[in-house]
């Protein structure tokens, strides 16, 4: 691993983060108006067909206040959907510098050369946040419940919520503190790979 894979590595993913936080969540940032307007405008237009002998007025408002609810509902929607997806996008950039970084493609390998290195795997270790906790995430946002649902709750609980009227147990959203927490982790991990390596010039992974 030389300098410049390193360099190359954290700010992929910086940049990301970046992405994230100035180009893509931004798009959100007006719902509640954009829900007003949405509701301004369906008024407007029921407003310009308004018949007094067969319609109601108070029809015409509950009609366009929920236009803006629903407005309302559908973008605050997508915008927890983008949040929990970039678990996904920032767990696969991890995937492929490691496949980039590493020599042979068997975790139980790799893990052998970082423990090798003195570098840690288990918890509360960066690797151990990484390639256990946020892969865990990663599996349910991407396939629901499941082995990674059941392994996530015995080490992170805080991370779940009674579902509605059940006994089971969901997921909590993600919200962009926890995104950049493990991007941070992430960076840590590179950094300590890399500072070790360099204790021996002629280790490789």
């Amino acid at each position: 691993m030389y300098e410049a894979d390193k360099n190359r590595i954290i700010s992929a993913i910086d940049n990301f983060i970046i992405a994230l936080e100035t180009k893509i969540l931004p798009q959100f940032n007006d719902i509640e108006k954009e829900a007003k307007e949405v509701e301004k405008e369906r008024l407007k237009f029921l407003s310009s067909r308004f018949n007094p002998d067969t319609m109601d007025p108070s029809d015409c408002y509950e009609d366009a206040y929920f236009a803006g609810c629903e407005h309302y509902e559908i973008y605050t929607e997508m915008k927890q959907s983008v949040l929990n997806m970039s678990s996904v996008w920032l767990y696969h950039l991890f995937e492929k510098d490691c496949n980039m970084i590493f020599s042979d493609k068997k975790w139980g390998d790799r893990k052998i050369k970082l423990t090798n290195l003195s570098i840690g795997i288990v918890k509360p270790s960066n690797f151990y946040k990484i390639n256990e906790e946020l892969q865990y995430i990663c599996n349910i946002n991407k396939h629901g419940d499941g082995k990674s649902q059941a392994e996530l709750l015995k080490i992170r609980p805080d991370l779940f919520e009674d579902k509605y009227l059940s006994s089971n147990k969901k997921l909590k959203d993600i919200d962009l503190s926890q995104i950049k927490d493990y991007a941070s982790e992430m960076k840590s991990f590179w950094m300590e790979v890399y500072e070790q390596l360099q204790k021996k010039p002629k280790k490789s992974l």
